[in-house]
This record gives C-alpha cells, sequence and structure tokens, in this order.
C-alpha cells in the first residue's frame, strides 16, 4: 500500500465498485481506500465526500483526478483531527459545547425534514385555493386593528369599532402588502370586505380587524404565476403541518419548569 501517493488513472471507477460492495455487503466490513496513522477511510466516506462537491460544483467533470483530489482533503481532515486529539482539545468544554449545540441543531435539522416529508404525501392545492390565493395578492387592505386577551375583550372592541368608535390602543395599518402580512394576523384582512369587523383567533390571543378599504393593484396574469403560487401555497401548508405536529409533541411533553429561578435569571 502506498503513503505517500495516491492511485492514479481508474480510481474513480475502482471507489464506485467499492462503494456498491459496501453497499451490498450487509454486515461485511466496508472496503477501506486509505489510513492515515491506522484510521481507515472506507468507499462510502470517500464517495459522499465527492458527491458533495459535485453538488457544489455541477459544472466541474467528475474524473478520477477529481476523486483523488477529495482523497487529499479527507486526508488532511483526519490528520488535523489526530494533532487536535493529541492536544487533547477534544476535552475542552467551548468545544464539547459547540459540538453539543452542533449535533442538536443537525439532528432538530433532520427531524424536521423528515416530519416534512412526511406529511407532504397527503398534501396538495386545489385550483380554488390558487384563485383566492390570486385574489388576496391583486390587493392592498388598509385596517384598524387591536389584540386582545380574551374572547369577551374581543367582543367588546368588536362592538366600538363597529359603532364607528375607534377604542385606545388600536393601530392603523397599510395599504399592506400580501407577502409582508402573509403568515401573521394581518392577513385575515385580505379576505375581508370593507366596512367589515372581525376577531380572530392567533398565536394565543385575539386580533380585532377593521377593513378601511381595498384598494385594487394590478399583477400578472394568473395562469403566468399558477406554478408559483401553487409552490408558495403546498410550502405554507408543509409548514401549517409540521407546527401542529409539534404542538402536539409539547402537549404530550412533561414539562416543569422552575419559576422561581426563571424570575431570578430575568432579573440578573
Amino acid at each position: 500500500m502506498r503513503r505517500h501517493s495516491l492511485i492514479p488513472g481508474l480510481l474513480l471507477s475502482c471507489i464506485l465498485a467499492l462503494a456498491l460492495a459496501a453497499c451490498n455487503s450487509g454486515k461485511e466490513k466496508p472496503e477501506v481506500v486509505a489510513t492515515v496513522n491506522g484510521a481507515p477511510i472506507d468507499a462510502e466516506e470517500l464517495q459522499k465526500e465527492v458527491a458533495r462537491f459535485a453538488r457544489q460544483n455541477p459544472s466541474q467533470k467528475i474524473t478520477g483526478a477529481t476523486v483523488e483530489d477529495r482523497l487529499k482533503v479527507i486526508i488532511e481532515q483526519k490528520l488535523l483531527v489526530q494533532e487536535a486529539m493529541k492536544k487533547r482539545l477534544h476535552e475542552d468544554k467551548k468545544f464539547v459545547a459547540a459540538i453539543k449545540q452542533y449535533w442538536e441543531q443537525a439532528l432538530i435539522k433532520e427531524l424536521i425534514e423528515s416530519e416534512t416529508s412526511e406529511r407532504a404525501e397527503t398534501l396538495f392545492v386545489t385550483d380554488e385555493e390558487i384563485k383566492e390565493e390570486y385574489d388576496r395578492m391583486g390587493c392592498r387592505p388598509s385596517v384598524v386593528a387591536m389584540r386582545a386577551r380574551t374572547q369577551e375583550d374581543a367582543d367588546k372592541i368588536v362592538n366600538l369599532m363597529r359603532a364607528g368608535k375607534t377604542p385606545d390602543g388600536a393601530e392603523a395599518s397599510g395599504p399592506l402588502y400580501y407577502d409582508d402580512a402573509k403568515g401573521c394576523s394581518l392577513s385575515k384582512a385580505f379576505e375581508m370586505e370593507a366596512g367589515e369587523v372581525k376577531a380572530f383567533f392567533s398565536e394565543g390571543e385575539y386580533v380585532v380587524i377593521h377593513l378601511l378599504k381595498k384598494d385594487k393593484v394590478p399583477i400578472p396574469p394568473m395562469d403566468d404565476i399558477r406554478s408559483l403560487i401553487k409552490e408558495s401555497l403546498l410550502a405554507h401548508k408543509k409548514q401549517t403541518a409540521v407546527k401542529k405536529w409539534m404542538e402536539k409533541v409539547k402537549q404530550s411533553a412533561r414539562i416543569k419548569i422552575n419559576d422561581k429561578m426563571l424570575q431570578r435569571i430575568a432579573h440578573e
């Protein structure tokens, strides 16, 4: 086995063959492409590195030389890790904390992607939904809105607004752009008629909206942006589905909070 130079020529074919063998070998040990001070680099590890490089550089042709270069990168990484281990940097508290944070973030990302993928299989967008979204995009509402903690407070605000009064604390907004309002409580204004007053429950509170007026604005023909609207609606449905799943997870969890300690930390 060579120690200083890498395999030229047909290395790419060899690596692919080794990778296939590794995938089909069941419980057999993976084929080793190289070792660095005894630490193995198997075919799958190299294949993943080549695939990652190919995704980041789609215009570059993958050749034997490319594979060889990626192996050099892995070897250098192995050497750096080994040197860090010799200095016991892996025991440093800052390093351990950083690894823990990265691991948790990576794990959460994988979980969210997995849950989103599972729910996406049952989600779809109808022509009626596309038409309704298109209509919302073509208007700019102006509103007066106010938040309320309870249904009773929201009903009082609704009655005041319907009587032509503006309660203390109410705020005027608009003309609103749909892209800016999408996802927040004010997006409900795009579904209302001018002069209408309604209360909506969102994110644990009530929001009362009085729609003052709704101006029409020119937008491209629906057929020209149908695919974009559909894609946007589907993405929103995925986010909503995962959010509902997360709420169920919270409801089924046993969560205990030390309020005294929380208050102490908040006032430090």
